[in-house]
């Protein structure tokens, strides 16, 4: 998404992707995860926290966030997963 934000053309985005392994699930975050650590080789500290809105990008969903707050959320939006992931899997292992 930052990519698009800066107009990578090169950046090539999957809306939606299924695997039908775990290893390749953990494959699939493994790239993702080194894609992100390439990307941000190319972005200073001071680019991180941005305080006006004409710096900070429109997510899909309409909210203002600098690359500090993206990142953060999308940390934390994987660690929910995991945490209603372990919810379910108690269920049904309950059933």
């Amino acid at each position: 998404m930052i990519d698009m934000h800066r107009n990578d053309a090169a950046a090539n985005w999957t809306k939606r992707v299924t695997y039908s392994t775990i290893a390749d699930y953990n494959a699939a975050l493994d790239t993702a995860f080194e894609h992100n650590v390439r990307f941000f080789e190319n972005i200073a500290d001071s680019e991180m926290a941005q305080f006006a809105p004409e710096n900070k990008l429109t997510t899909f969903w309409g909210q203002l966030y600098d690359y500090e707050q993206l990142m953060e959320h999308a940390i934390v939006h994987v660690s929910r997963h995991r945490r209603q992931i372990q919810k379910f899997i108690a269920i049904l292992r309950a059933i």
